[in-house]
């Protein structure tokens, strides 16, 4: 994440980006990820839940903004299974580390940096189960997967019209998320991310860009690959 977007901006974050990401194309870039096997392929799972000030201005890590000055978050240290309790199981469903999702412990590492990276400066830094809450709260309502599913739009190595696949996600959200693209091994682009929002009243928003495709191209068909194309 580059440092330039942290500059000139201090204090609490104006809304929540939710990156939801597809397995396999984070696995199967052009710099290729060693993924534990088998590669989910079952469902989109969250990358981060970034608080934003503006839609290409991150927060940086509390250290160094001091977004809160009335509360001091709690430690890393303190992000732990006990802590989340009843959320444990769908944080693991839905927010596992994708590349080592069968490493308990890298799993437990990876919930503790995303803490420290971008949880401490969301609303309550004293409770982090409502951070984690909010975010996974996005994928338990909305099956992104079954959403490009019914429009016709399946994870099969097929290529599709990246503005009709925003569009069908679009209509079932009720505002503009993003689609990102990225490019697989076999040179090809490729859906890897949706990109929603939050206001602090944890309503969705849209994603405030001037296209809903991002960087994906709009003079050619993009691919939903399948965990195949990694696997083989």
């Amino acid at each position: 994440m580059d440092t330039k977007v942290y500059r000139s901006t201090k204090g609490p974050y104006k809304f929540l980006k939710i990156v939801m990401v597809w397995p396999p194309s984070f696995c199967n870039t052009d710099e290729p990820i060693d993924c534990d096997k088998p590669l989910i392929d079952d469902r989109f799972t969250i990358h981060g839940g970034w608080p934003m000030y503006t839609t290409t201005r991150w927060i940086a890590p509390y250290n160094k903004t001091g977004c809160h000055t009335t509360e001091i978050p709690l430690p890393a240290e303190a992000i732990t299974r006990e802590l989340l309790g009843e959320l444990v199981p769908d944080m693991i469903h839905h927010w596992p580390d994708v590349e080592f999702y069968l490493n308990e412990t890298k799993t437990d590492d990876f919930w503790k940096y995303q803490w420290v990276k971008h949880g401490m400066c969301f609303k309550h830094p004293t409770n982090p189960k409502i951070y984690f809450q909010t975010t996974i709260n996005i994928p338990k309502t909305y099956n992104f997967l079954q959403i490009l599913n019914q429009g016709g739009y399946k994870p099969d190595n097929e290529f599709y019209n990246a503005t009709k696949m925003a569009t069908t996600v679009n209509d079932a959200l009720g505002v503009a998320a993003e689609l990102r693209c990225n490019k697989n091994t076999l040179g090809n682009v490729q859906l890897h991310e949706i990109w929603v929002r939050l206001n602090k009243t944890d309503i969705l928003i849209p994603v405030g860009r001037p296209s809903s495709i991002g960087n994906c191209p709009t003079d050619k068909l993009i691919q939903f690959p399948s965990a195949t194309l990694v696997s083989d």
